[in-house]
């Protein structure tokens, strides 16, 4: 693929990487930043219990609060004894209590929140098993 006049010429790799680009399969391309040297040391996990489960505006309620908190990394709804799943990255347990504050003042949704400090990471990935 070559568009004249503007670049060299795609390799086969990169062609291939625009096609998926097209095609919907790649969704954004990102840089992978090193936490640690950002100074964001705490890396925790969070499950959810919402105070009525089958009330219809929990979801809209945590959508719009974890939107609005830049330390939440990925948030998912589940299936089981918990309902939902933060994963959040801060500086320090000093943090952690004002990201708790603050989280607990952006929704009325939550009933109850279960914190989990990681330890160690021994996977870490983006990968899809392709």
């Amino acid at each position: 693929m070559h568009l004249q006049g503007f670049r060299k010429p795609l390799t086969s790799s990169q062609g291939n990487r625009y096609k998926l680009h097209l095609e919907g399969y790649i969704r954004r391309t990102v840089g992978i930043l090193d936490r640690a040297k950002l100074g964001l040391d705490l890396l925790c996990f969070l499950k959810l219990t919402f105070k009525n489960n089958l009330d219809a505006s929990n979801l809209p309620a945590l959508r719009r609060a974890v939107e609005g908190l830049p330390e939440v990394l990925e948030c998912y709804t589940l299936t089981g004894s918990d309902d939902a799943l933060l994963k959040v990255a801060v500086r320090d347990h000093v943090a952690l209590r004002d990201f708790l504050r603050r989280f607990s003042e952006s929704q009325q949704v939550v009933g109850r929140v279960e914190t989990c400090i990681v330890l160690e990471e021994f996977k870490e990935g983006t990968a899809l098993p392709l």
